[in-house]
């Protein structure tokens, strides 16, 4: 049974599968795998893409993640850019988009195909879907 069978025979529910899948949220382990810093990971899909093809190639999970940090959209929303913290380059947000007020109406509206850390998630998942989905689906 390969990883999209046992998957969908999970959420189908009735169906046997041998085990349920393995479903990790890929972040620091996945950049310490491949020597990248989390930071790297975090800002930039080749590495993002590049740690979790390595990691299904090793542990053989069932899924994969773009899954970096929840400032991605908050940037997008007009939080102030993230930095790198000098503890193993994790984001940290300088200001959210709505320190200052609880109307919500100041919030932009991104477009994550232009939204500059949004962007960089739909170039993994793309990245990703050509890697996976061509070989589990066939």
């Amino acid at each position: 049974m390969n990883g999209y069978e046992r998957y969908m025979a999970t959420i189908n529910g009735g169906e046997r599968c041998d085990h349920l899948p393995r479903v990790p949220i890929l972040m620091a382990l996945a950049a310490d795998h491949i020597d990248a810093t989390y930071g790297e990971f975090a800002s930039d899909y080749i590495v993002l893409t590049a740690a979790n093809r390595r990691c299904i190639t090793d542990f053989d999970y069932d899924q994969v993640s773009v899954i970096s940090d929840p400032y991605r959209e908050t940037v997008g929303f007009g939080g102030a850019k993230c930095s790198l913290s000098p503890c193993g380059g994790f984001p940290r947000l300088l200001k959210t988009p709505l320190a200052d007020t609880k109307d919500l109406s100041v919030l932009k509206k991104p477009n994550p195909a232009t939204a500059e850390r949004m962007r960089d998630r739909l170039l993994a998942v793309k990245e990703l879907a050509k890697l996976f989905i061509t070989n589990t689906l066939s």
